[in-house]
């Protein structure tokens, strides 16, 4: 609408209900044909006013970000002449707000991430020349543009609305667009007459010179200067306008097709007669003539000539082109009529009825990017002449032998600073090492949207580092230190532990122009590596105070919220109902007096799920959540920091930075004396739960866990992963530890169905895997299966095979690349998605050549490996250790499967299991019997020893067992009940000493006596 203030949009209602059931049938997963093919069963016409719809129509509807309420401004530029459009060849600025809204943000970005994960799944299309008729034959009956499509048998033109079914215009092939071209020209030329090839150059000629536009084009702005000027009726003016807009149609009309006529006339400059003409001539030639062509039939049909006038064939139907049709007519004489059909996931507003993930994926980030205007050209350029500047190191120079090369490539999407793709860099780079003669690729390895501050999550980087160690690669090409690695001290041990592998790796860095090779190189890599590093931790520094400084007003700007409450764009917090109830129950159960493992464990059998979508809630989740002070409407920011930048290292807030208490941010779940209530029972709990207690001895450093064991073991009941425990007895002066293995799910006691695994002792585990050692050492079968299983991996016949034809193909697709860069640069950048495409193509050939070097590698080290292993078995065998072999244990095992009655599974690296017979209660005993020898021997060791001896000669008078007691206790510590069962008792059986009652000194009660045998009679 037009007011003082100038053009503002408003809503039509009725055909914004068009827009959202557009928008909710494709949420629905209805393909643009079924939503083109509905409306127009609906009677539905588009914004021009045409009844059938197009599936190019559909998408550049959902693709429309006006409908959000705002406006990406300075997305097309029109010609100030030619009022031709060009489309971001600027850069783009977003304006929000500017108007009501359709469609919600968050359905428009849903929209746009399905229209992207379709558009890849379709794959990348074989890049083909625009046929000559491209845009310019159009359908009689719907008035849309016929489509071209190339097909290995023969090559046929398609109306756009035939694939909606909505239109049953017939496809027209080659060659009979060519006979119906022709037909016309010899209805307008006489091409039977011998001076027809000197009329049709003429023409052409004559049209070519015209060189009158700008005089024209001037007079019409003088014209309408003047009518403006002089105020005359706006109607006139209207009228001037009009007629000078055809004027510039028909003049770019003459200069888009000028490329035509060159060219025909080049051709017809060649032949001699017409007989020529007709057998040379093709549908681009003809173009020269033909503007564009409105087709009913292969009979019916009318030409549009390149000077504006029309020529009809045949005999078209009464039936008017859609596409001649005036907008403002259409309007008037067929009013829109709206969709009968009611909205599934869209609301009247536009936006979603329920916010639930498991209905919609979360939303994408939306970002306006600077795309530089005519930069195909320059990168094509830069890839032709791609060379290393500076010349290879000495030693890489005398290299007879191709040096094996791979590239690394890295790119933050969340900053993007380069002027290319990611796809333009792996051309280069692939252009680059593939054009030295003296280097073999080695492969692009490339991590897209990873920050370079720390190594973690970079997949690409990593496994190239493992390709090093392999002999795999010899030299690495990268951009810069900073797109390496934004951490100096990362860089520099990089370097060093490449240069320091047996086969030695360098790395060239192109902006800096270092090579790691260079005794220097360290030195300047610590310097670019400090600014690169210096520059990363600035904007980290710069992020958090900019939210420090809106915290000290009060606004926190934070997407993620708290369980229980949902945030929109406008970062205010909401309640989410469901997720509000759970609270509540929690808050209420606690000031019940039922403890936090009673609550998790009824939130289970209620069937509860967790945020993450767990079956079952931990006791520590529960805590947070009963001392987080959000549930009241408060919001504490900072409760952690980052301490190190670099490394995103994030600890508790102790003091290290100031925090920011916000009341009444958002709306409360929990009252807050209710939620001060809870924090009084739950201080109350700890305080009694007497964990420190007077005399209390806090546990010793446990030193005695077996860290082999860490996420190797699992149940063999339930699959869960097992857990260390351990139990310290204290009973004794010096206190003793037993260590366990269980199953997590078996020591979680709010779990409503634990495991009904049992503890698995420490030292059984290690006992078992010695025994599985010895068994592996003695059993030729372990080591037939894991040669046969290597031997599987080595390439068949076929393979072999496959890998000779795609060496082939890949020599051939190097000189198609060549070519393509060299025609890129004639075309003016024209040509770069052609390149993109066959370095993708390339690289994937690469790759499945790489996967069968991989292969042969992996048999080669596997075969090796084992070797190996199995030599350090029959070592650890032989030397017949009781020491838990760790090494070997990390080395061959992958994970053991442990069950209750003490069997375990072992999973070898070689993809094997193995298992041996023995138990849990097999060890049991085997330890007893071994207790109960050990201790026969140290008895027997006593009877022989001095103590012993001269318990006998001082037996040698009859000795009562106080006595006796108290003469050994001067020796060793012993009991009464030890002294006779372990002393007494075995010397009379020996023969040694003899027992009878007898009265106890100073008494008369008689008592036990005993006495060393010093003759053959015995006392009665």
């Amino acid at each position: 609408m037009k007011n003082e203030a100038g053009s503002t949009l408003e809503i039509n209602e009725q055909e914004a209900a068009v827009v959202r059931n557009i928008f909710d049938w494709f949420l629905q997963g209805w393909p643009k044909t079924e939503i083109a093919r509905e409306l127009y069963r609906q009677g539905v016409k588009t914004a021009t006013g045409k009844e059938r719809w197009s599936p190019s129509n559909i998408k550049k509807l959902l693709k429309a970000y006006t409908y959000t309420g705002n406006r990406m401004a300075r997305t097309e530029s029109r010609d100030l002449f030619t009022h031709k459009k060009t489309y971001h060849d600027r850069e783009e600025i977003e304006i929000e707000n500017t108007h009501p809204a359709i469609i919600s943000r968050e359905v428009f970005d849903e929209v746009q991430r399905r229209i992207e994960s379709n558009k890849r799944n379709t794959g990348t299309p074989t890049k083909r020349n625009q046929p000559a008729f491209s845009k310019k034959l159009f359908c009689h009956a719907c008035g849309y543009r016929y489509k071209f499509y190339p097909s290995p048998r023969i090559d046929y033109w398609k109306c756009v609305s035939s694939s909606t079914k909505t239109c049953d215009a017939p496809n027209i092939n080659e060659e009979q667009l060519k006979q119906m071209a022709l037909h016309a020209m010899s209805s307008r030329y006489e091409l039977e007459q011998s001076d027809s090839l000197a009329h049709l150059q003429k023409d052409l000629k004559a049209t070519n010179q015209q060189d009158h536009f700008e005089f024209h084009r001037l007079r019409w702005l003088t014209e309408l200067e003047i009518a403006k000027e002089s105020n005359e009726d706006p109607e006139k003016i209207q009228a001037l306008e009009k007629e000078y807009h055809a004027f510039e149609k028909q003049v770019a009309q003459i200069e888009d097709d000028r490329p035509f006529r060159v060219k025909t006339l080049e051709w017809l400059g060649t032949l001699q007669t017409m007989e020529e003409f007709h057998q040379k001539v093709t549908t681009e030639y003809l173009r020269a003539w033909i503007h564009q062509m409105t087709i009913e039939n292969e009979e019916n049909y009318q030409v549009e000539w390149f000077d504006g006038t029309r020529l009809t064939v045949g005999q078209l139907s009464e039936r008017k082109p859609i596409h001649s049709v005036q907008k403002e007519e259409t309007k008037k004489e067929s009013p829109k009529k709206e969709v009968n059909q009611e909205l599934n996931l869209l609301d009247e507003h536009g936006a979603l009825k329920e916010k639930r993930e498991e209905e919609m994926i979360a939303t994408v980030e939306r970002e306006v990017q600077k795309i530089e205007p005519g930069e195909g050209k320059t990168i094509l350029q830069t890839i032709e002449k791609a060379r290393l500047e500076t010349e290879k190191p000495g030693h890489l120079q005398k290299t007879q032998k191709a040096l094996k090369t791979a590239a690394y490539c890295r790119i933050s999407t969340d900053r993007l600073e380069q002027k290319t793709s990611m796809k333009t860099q792996v051309a280069y780079y692939t252009y680059l090492i593939l054009k030295d003669p003296s280097y073999e690729f080695a492969g692009i390895y490339a991590d897209e949207g990873i920050t370079g501050r720390s190594l973690e999550k970079r997949a690409q980087l990593n496994q190239l580092l493992k390709d090093c160690e392999r002999g795999l690669v010899n030299v690495i090409i990268t951009k810069s230190i900073s797109r390496f690695s934004r951490n100096a001290l990362d860089t520099l041990s990089i370097a060093r532990q490449l240069k320091q592998l047996p086969s030695p790796v360098y790395i060239y860095f192109e902006k800096e122009n270092i090579w790691t090779s260079d005794p220097q190189s360290e030195l300047m890599m610590s310097i670019y590596g400090a600014i690169a590093q210096e520059e990363a931790m600035n904007v980290g520094r710069s992020i958090a105070w900019g939210h420090r400084s809106q915290a000290k007003r009060g606004i926190i700007r934070w997407k993620k919220a708290t369980y229980g409450y949902w945030v929109d764009d406008e970062y205010r917090w909401h309640i989410q109902p469901e997720q509000a109830k759970i609270i509540k129950r929690i808050y209420s159960d606690v000031l019940k007096g039922k403890t936090v493992n009673k609550i998790c464990e009824e939130l289970a059998q209620d069937g509860i799920k967790t945020v993450t979508g767990k079956d079952y809630w931990n006791p520590k989740s529960v805590m947070a959540m009963l001392t987080n002070e959000v549930y009241k409407g408060d919001y504490l920011f900072q409760k952690h920091v980052t301490v190190d930048t670099l490394q995103s290292k994030v600890i508790r807030n102790q003091g290290e930075e100031p925090q920011y208490y916000v009341e009444n941010h958002h709306e409360a779940i929990i009252k807050p004396k209710d939620w001060d209530r809870v924090q009084d029972i739950l201080e109350e709990r700890k305080r009694n739960k007497g964990f420190v207690k007077d005399g209390h001895r806090k546990y010793e450093k446990d030193e005695m866990k077996n860290k082999a064991y860490i996420e190797k073991l699992y149940c063999g009941e339930c699959g869960y992963l097992m857990g260390h425990r351990r139990h310290v007895e204290r009973r004794w002066k010096k206190p003793h530890e037993t260590h366990f293995w269980v199953c997590c799910r078996h020591d979680q006691r709010y779990r409503t169905e634990r495991c009904d695994t049992k503890r698995i002792r420490q030292d059984y585990l290690e006992w078992h895997f010695i025994r599985f050692l010895n068994q592996i050492h003695t059993n030729p079968n372990c080591t037939t299966d894991v040669l046969h299983w290597i031997k599987r991996l080595e390439l068949t016949v076929e393979e072999e095979k496959e890998r000779a034809d795609l060496q082939e193909r890949v020599e051939i697709q190097n000189q198609t690349l060549y070519s393509a860069v060299e025609d890129g640069i004639h075309d003016n950048g024209q040509n770069t998605q052609l390149v993109d495409q066959l370095t993708e193509e390339l690289v994937e050939l690469h790759e499945r050549l790489k996967q069968f070097s991989e292969r042969e590698r992996r048999v080669e080290q596997e075969r090796k490996m084992f070797k190996e292993i199995m030599k350090k078995v029959r070592k650890y065998v032989e030397g017949e250790s009781e020491d838990f072999p760790e090494d070997l244990f990390q080395e061959f095992i992958s994970r053991a499967e442990v069950c209750k009655d003490g069997t375990v599974t072992y999973h070898l690296i070689f993809e094997q299991e193995q298992e041996i017979p023995e138990t849990y209660d097999d060890y049991v005993e085997m330890k007893r019997q071994q207790k109960k020898q050990k201790t026969k021997e140290k008895h027997e060791e006593l009877l022989e020893g001095p103590e012993v001896a001269e318990l006998l000669v001082f037996c040698e008078e009859p000795k009562s067992v106080r006595e006796i007691v108290d003469f050994l206790n001067e020796r060793m510590d012993i009991s009464d009940t030890h002294t006779f069962q372990i002393i007494l008792r075995p010397l009379m059986k020996q023969g040694k000493m003899e027992r009878f009652k007898a009265p106890e000194k100073g008494g008369t009660r008689e008592v036990f006596h005993y006495q060393v045998i010093k003759h053959s009679g015995l006392r009665s």
